[in-house]
């Protein structure tokens, strides 16, 4: 299961060549007075909050060698557009998975489902996403927040849904006759505290 981690403690500064491992945090990137104003924009445009652990790597470089904020953001794009692809890709084989495993073939309706949801989850918290079908012919999509806290929403052949919640031992659930409306403000809520912690 992939793990998010976070990092605490103080935030370090980098010189050239500017190149970081960042994770969950804003990074204060030490510029050199030699760069032109351009590159120096460019770098700085690098320091946003990251996500991901060698999302700022590619951010820097794009930065320092390209030298232009353009870059930044398609690498930005790039980095984060590769999570949803991977897990749409999961998604489109997921079928075959089911047949290989004796599951059985979860329906066209979970798998519309799955991937409405799937996309809009992604836009509230872009992460990757698990995805892969149950012994029960459903499509689980998964938000993963390490040992013990997650947010899985089964898609069934029915239409309907079942949103589960696991956040430090903590569990509760929500069950859709329609997964129409989904994420709705149960689901909203639970990534939110998956994504922040627990208020």
């Amino acid at each position: 299961m992939l793990t998010q981690t976070s990092t605490s403690g103080p935030q370090p500064s980098f010189t050239r060549p500017l190149i970081g491992i960042l994770s969950g945090y804003r990074m204060p990137v030490d510029c050199s007075t030699e760069l032109p104003a351009y590159r120096r924009e460019a770098i700085h445009s690098a320091s946003v909050p990251m996500t991901y652990r060698g999302l700022g790597e590619v951010l820097l470089r794009s930065a320092y060698f390209e030298a232009r904020p353009q870059t930044v953001n398609l690498a930005v794009s790039s980095v984060l557009s590769g999570d949803l692809q991977d897990a749409m890709a999961d998604l489109r084989t997921a079928p075959d998975e089911a047949d290989e495993e004796g599951y059985p073939l979860p329906k066209e309706i979970a798998l519309s489902n799955a991937k409405r949801i799937l996309q809009r989850l992604y836009a509230l918290w872009p992460i990757r996403f698990e995805v892969h079908p149950t012994p029960d012919g459903e499509i689980a999509v998964v938000a993963p927040g390490g040992f013990g806290r997650s947010v899985m929403v089964l898609c069934d052949s029915q239409g309907g849904a079942l949103c589960m919640v696991n956040l430090n031992g903590k569990h509760r659930r929500a069950r859709y006759s329609s997964a129409d409306g989904l994420p709705d403000g149960f689901l909203r809520e639970a990534l939110d505290e998956l994504k922040h912690g627990e208020r």
